[in-house]
């Protein structure tokens, strides 16, 4: 039993997520970076990750310095790590993604002011782009978009960048050949020559809030705190049971048929999350005002079964918290995670089997 189990009695309530057992699968390969890299970052540095194949990987270094961001490119060979590519600076950008197997496109938090940058590592050159959201990028990388609450605009990255199409609404997803828009309480998934593949309605955006993903011939999505697979009219194929934190990102390999859903987590101590509860009630349900998250949590789902590959735990830096360190493979064979210099890498099973 492990040990704050001891005071379920009196701590039910703030005590239970702390006492449940999480597994912690042992990985595959272990690589302390600050023996790999070309140049030596803080110790409590931190990095974002994205597989550009099954070997090779860009780690975008999330300094708190704008201008000290770095992009290294590593590639894994076995027991070996080594550098495949100069690292090079990540301007003022935040997110990482690859596109195809030779470029890395880099975004940012900001608006529509802000261009992302797409980079060759062939050519090791950079070329500003038109802005894009974070979460509109296909799992090849070869397609991209932005969206505001009116309007959206559709780019082909490679070979050119070029607009595919726009539209009015909110996209909420898109793959290399597919679309998710949401226009009031209406879901619409079409092909990008317009063909509809399907509707249905949720809840409009001022009660609930809805993103999705597209997947082979479904699509997950959430709206009003629940996770599912439905087809696309929206009849549900089955119900998901995910850990109810803040998703940082959603992703997909590229067959389109494991998720991985990262979660930006807060776990504290009893004493101090019965402190906090006593402090809510006093304030009226005001509460702390420093809740910060201070881990992460990722989870692997066969998006066919439903059934569960990965469950993956790690308590962070506060600053570090709200950023992704985790990624699924291409072939999904594969999901790395980084915490401070220390990069694992898990292979994941031929079949998903635990919920």
């Amino acid at each position: 039993m492990c040990s704050c189990c001891r005071f379920l009695p009196l701590f039910l309530f703030v005590a239970l997520p702390l006492c449940a057992q999480t597994k912690r699968p042992a990985p595959l390969q272990s690589f302390e970076l600050s023996k790999v890299l070309s140049r030596s970052f803080a110790p409590a540095a931190s990095a974002s990750i994205a597989f550009l194949t099954d070997q090779s990987m860009a780690l975008l270094w999330l300094s708190a310095d704008p201008r000290e961001r770095m992009v290294s490119v590593l590639e894994w060979n076995g027991d070996s790590l080594r550098l495949l590519a100069p690292e090079f600076h990540a301007e003022n950008k935040t997110f990482i993604h690859a596109s195809g197997d030779e470029h890395v496109i880099l975004t940012t938090y900001a608006g529509g002011n802000q261009p992302s940058i797409l980079y060759s590592l062939s050519m090791q050159t950079q070329q500003q782009i038109p802005y894009l959201s974070n979460w509109l990028i296909s799992w090849s990388g070869k397609t991209a978009a932005s969206s505001t609450n009116k309007d959206w605009t559709l780019y082909r990255l490679i070979p050119d960048v070029q607009v595919v199409r726009s539209g009015a609404g909110v996209l909420l997803a898109i793959s290399d050949d597919k679309l998710v828009v949401q226009e009031g309480d209406q879901i619409v998934t079409e092909t990008f020559d317009g063909k509809e593949l399907g509707s249905f309605r949720v809840k409009p955006p001022t009660k609930c809030a809805t993103s999705a993903a597209v997947l082979t011939n479904s699509l997950y999505f959430q709206s009003c705190g629940i996770d599912e697979i439905a087809d696309w009219n929206g009849r549900r194929i089955f119900k998901l049971v995910l850990p109810k934190d803040s998703t940082i990102a959603t992703s997909v390999d590229r067959s389109e048929k494991r998720v991985m859903f990262d979660y930006s987590t807060r776990r504290v101590s009893v004493l101090r999350s019965a402190g906090e509860v006593a402090i809510a009630v006093g304030t009226l349900g005001a509460g702390v005002t420093d809740q910060k998250s201070n881990g992460e949590s990722v989870r692997i789902i066969d998006a066919t079964t439903g059934t569960e590959c990965f469950e993956w735990d790690a308590k962070l830096p506060e600053e570090a918290a709200p950023f992704s360190h985790a990624a699924l493979s291409p072939s999904g064979r594969y999901v790395a995670t980084i915490v401070g210099q220390r990069l694992a890498i898990y292979r994941l099973p031929e079949r998903c089997s635990f919920r």
